[in-house]
């Protein structure tokens, strides 16, 4: 039956185990919740409270904590800052630079002797 999956199908197959994946985890979370706010009611209040507060995160934000830890920008970042749109990806196009990048075979590419040379900042 898999062997005869295109690329396309495997992304949308893998998103669609992810999104399973995230929605157990939100029920199993949820209802561990919903027991413990008979027992302590504050402290579930509280958990909800600091999760809401630390998922929103803008791009800006994210891209400059970003910067400040490691000590360098996220490849991009300017755009990011400029850009208030939704993000969104073309599969297809995806695909093809996937696709194009799995032909291109060159001397130039890094394996794993490469790295062991490669010199840090």
């Amino acid at each position: 039956m898999f062997d005869d999956i295109n690329s396309a199908q495997w992304l949308w197959y893998m998103y669609n185990v992810s999104k399973d994946q995230e929605e157990k985890y939100i029920f199993k979370r949820d209802f561990t919740e919903y027991l413990a706010s008979f027992i302590e009611p504050e402290a579930v209040q509280k958990i909800r409270l600091s999760r809401e507060k630390a998922v929103a995160i803008n791009d800006e934000n994210f891209s400059r904590s970003i910067k400040d830890m490691f000590g360098r920008e996220l490849p991009g970042a300017e755009a990011l800052e400029k850009d208030d749109k939704t993000h969104s990806v073309n599969i297809a196009e995806l695909m093809k630079n996937i696709n194009d990048a799995k032909q291109e075979k060159s001397d130039s590419a890094f394996n794993y002797q490469h790295w062991t040379q490669f010199e840090l900042e």
